[in-house]
C-alpha cells in the first residue's frame, strides 16, 4: 500500500494532535487524526474525502450502518449537513502505556477498514446500486485480497 500511496503528516503545535493522510493517484483518500485532548483517552478518527450526495441519503445511511454492524471498537459517523463521513475510535491512555502494541493494532485495523470504506462509498456514490450489494461486493473483494 505504501508504494501506491502518498503520505502527508502534520503536528498541531498547540494541541500536539497528529494528523497523517493517505491519498492515491485519483485523489481519493482519508486522514487520520490522533488526539490526547481528553487527557484520559487516545482518540483516533479518520476523515474521508468522499463527496456524499444528499440525494443518496438512504443508501448512505444503510451502508454506514452495515459498516457499524461489523466494526469492533470503532464507529462510522455520518454528518450529512457537512457532507462528511468519519470513523472514530478511542483507547484508554493508561491501557496504551501498559500495552503499547494496541495503538499499532488499532491503527492497522482502522487503515484496513478505511480502504474498504473509501472503495464502498465511492462505488455507492457513482452507481445506483443498493448499499447491501455494494457491501457484499466489498466483502468478496476483501476475501480475494487475503
Amino acid at each position: 500500500m505504501l508504494t501506491e500511496t502518498k503520505i502527508r503528516y502534520a503536528v498541531d503545535s498547540e494541541s500536539n494532535d497528529i494528523q497523517f493522510s493517505f491519498v492515491d493517484d485519483q485523489q481519493k483518500g482519508y486522514a487520520f487524526h490522533l488526539s490526547t485532548s481528553s487527557k484520559t483517552h487516545l482518540c483516533i478518527y479518520v476523515v474521508f474525502s468522499i463527496d456524499l450526495n444528499p440525494e443518496s441519503y438512504d443508501r448512505i445511511c444503510h451502508l454506514s450502518q452495515m459498516f457499524n454492524d461489523h466494526l469492533a471498537g470503532m464507529v462510522v459517523r455520518l454528518e450529512m449537513d457537512k457532507r462528511r463521513l468519519t470513523m472514530y475510535s478511542e483507547l484508554p491512555l493508561d491501557y496504551c502505556h501498559v500495552n503499547d502494541e494496541i495503538i499499532a493494532e488499532r491503527l492497522y485495523t482502522m487503515n484496513r477498514f478505511s480502504r474498504d470504506i473509501v472503495w464502498a462509498f465511492d462505488k455507492l456514490m457513482h452507481t445506483e446500486e443498493q448499499a447491501v450489494f455494494v457491501f457484499a461486493e466489498m466483502v468478496e473483494r476483501s476475501r480475494e485480497e487475503v
